[in-house]
Formats: structure tokens, C-alpha cells, sequence
């Protein structure tokens, strides 16, 4: 959970120096990105919460009716894989001080 929020909080803090430094954006306009940050958001957490309820009603199943918490481990599995890779992926490009490939 540590590792998400301190993604958010440097994502949301650099979004207006990036469009605003890099591509001469004014603030105003460097603003408007946050709308298609929040609708993505909000999208994939509803995908997300759906998708849940499916796994946990198919594992509460196979365990007799009977759930556990342990069963919302697996979606959020495969987010921090992906999200670790997606880390990984942008290392190199911090260094050189470029945003966008």
C-alpha cells in the first residue's frame, strides 16, 4: 500500500512541472490532464472491483461456501507485478530526463 501511494504522490506532483517545462504548457491547460488521470482511476477501480467479486465468489465456492480474506490476494497479485514492471520499465528513462518514449 506504501508503494502506491508514494507512485501517486510523485506521479500527481510531476504531471504540471512536466507539461508545463517540457512542452511550454500554461498551467491552466497543464491542469486539464488530471481529468483523463482521474477517469482512467476511476475506470480501472471499478474494473478492478468487479473483477474481484468474480474471483471471490468462484474461490468461496471451491472452498464450500466458506470465504476468506485471502482470496482478494490474487488480483492484487497480478496489479503488483505490474505495477513493479511498469517501474522498472521507466528507470533508465529518469536518468536521461525524458517523460514520454
Amino acid at each position: 500500500m506504501y508503494m502506491i501511494l508514494h507512485v501517486f504522490s510523485v506521479l500527481l506532483t510531476t504531471i504540471p512541472s512536466i507539461f508545463q517545462g517540457v512542452y511550454q504548457q500554461p498551467a491552466g491547460i497543464a491542469g486539464l490532464h488530471y481529468i483523463a488521470l482521474g477517469i482512467g482511476m476511476s475506470g480501472a477501480s471499478q474494473i478492478n472491483a468487479r473483477t474481484m467479486d468474480k474471483i471471490y465468489i468462484h474461490l468461496k465456492g471451491k472452498n464450500g461456501g466458506v470465504g476468506k480474506p485471502e482470496f482478494r490476494l490474487r488480483s492484487s497479485l497480478f496489479l503488483c507485478i505490474l505495477s513493479v514492471n511498469l517501474v522498472y520499465d521507466q528507470l533508465p528513462c529518469l536518468s536521461e530526463r525524458c517523460y514520454f518514449r
